[in-house]
């Protein structure tokens, strides 16, 4: 009979210890993924927070400049000779928007389908969205964005331009990447 009360002990002591470690995987599992950033792009992960960014753009030998709620990122391609602009957006100082202008200097027809074309060969068939935006002269940028994916995570390839020629304003393309868990209410500005 003590034979069997220290069977029984022995079981339900292995009991409660697998429970306990059943209990700390599942809880650093959902550390893990909780963490773990919607996109991985250019070197950036989203999620990150913002000084670990910024460092490790330095550490890249970007230029860095920090702005309310924007970090903008100059990186230099060694192999194209050209530089590139990121700009990086935070949201409770968590990186949850990544975008890259494209060709600022020349957009053009071919530039964009050749780069639309490239996304939907890859990603499939985009949401397409418009927008107008009201400017405070009177004037409206007009955007198409072509949308791949569902939040959490989207893609997107945005065309812009003034609705009216306004000087020293050019259409442009951007492409941009999001994460909405990193923000509990992403705010409208930062959209």
């Amino acid at each position: 009979m003590l034979a069997q009360q220290r069977h029984y002990q022995e079981i339900r002591k292995m009991r409660h210890q697998r429970a306990v470690w059943m209990v700390v995987t599942l809880t650093i599992f959902a550390v893990w993924v909780s963490n773990c950033g919607a996109f991985e792009v250019w070197g950036f992960t989203s999620g990150t927070n913002r000084a670990a960014v910024e460092s490790q753009a330095r550490l890249e030998g970007d230029q860095v400049k920090a702005l309310a709620g924007v970090t903008a990122i100059n990186r230099f391609d060694k192999g194209s000779g050209t530089w590139s602009v990121l700009l990086l957006q935070f949201c409770d100082d968590r990186l949850f928007k990544i975008g890259k202008p494209r060709n600022i200097n020349s957009p053009s027809a071919a530039d964009f389908l050749n780069t639309l074309y490239g996304y939907i060969e890859e990603r499939g068939s985009p949401t397409v969205l418009v927008a107008r935006n009201p400017l405070p002269n009177g004037n409206s940028i007009e955007e198409i964005e072509y949308r791949w994916g569902d939040p959490p995570d989207t893609t997107s390839l945005i065309f812009n331009t003034p609705a009216h020629p306004v000087e020293n304003v050019i259409p442009g393309i951007r492409e941009e990447h999001r994460d909405t868990t990193q923000c509990a209410k992403v705010p409208d500005h930062l959209r």
